[in-house]
């Protein structure tokens, strides 16, 4: 009776153990198909997001503004973009701008302006005074200069 009760009580922890392992199974393919649907729409947004895209949007922004508020002028417009980004994540006075990069040359190199739609000549002063009073340097310039 003895080794009944103990084949009873194996069985039992055997189905346990094999109802467990399902259901961590279960749970692994369930977090694999999560992530694997997490890295396939972070591709999505990366392709429609590329750089090269990005870069063709900001080299043809039309300006709709008086002025324009300008963060600098880089070697590239990769640098621009880059430069843009830091900035607007720093300052929340640039995150609602549209922004365009505008090449120019110089002295005969290729610079690359980053500026920023920011309406009136007032509210382009405003945006500099509190940029550059952070530590930002920025200057307003009328549009189409």
């Amino acid at each position: 009776m003895a080794e009944r009760e103990a084949a009873r009580a194996a069985r039992i922890k055997a189905d346990e153990a094999a109802k467990l392992k399902r259901e961590a199974d279960r749970l692994a393919k369930e977090k694999a198909d999560e992530e694997a649907a997490a890295r396939e729409a972070a591709e999505r947004e990366a392709a429609r997001n590329s750089p090269r895209e990005t870069l063709r949007t900001a080299l043809s922004t039309p300006t709709s503004s008086e002025y324009l508020i300008q963060i600098g002028a880089f070697s590239s417009a990769e640098r621009a973009l880059v430069a843009w980004d830091q900035a607007k994540y720093r300052y929340v006075a640039l995150q609602n701008l549209s922004s365009k990069i505008s090449p120019i040359e110089r002295d005969g190199m290729k610079l690359f302006r980053m500026q920023a739609d920011a309406g009136s000549k007032s509210q382009a002063k405003l945006i500099c005074r509190m940029l550059t009073d952070a530590g930002q340097p920025c200057m307003y310039v009328a549009a189409g200069l």
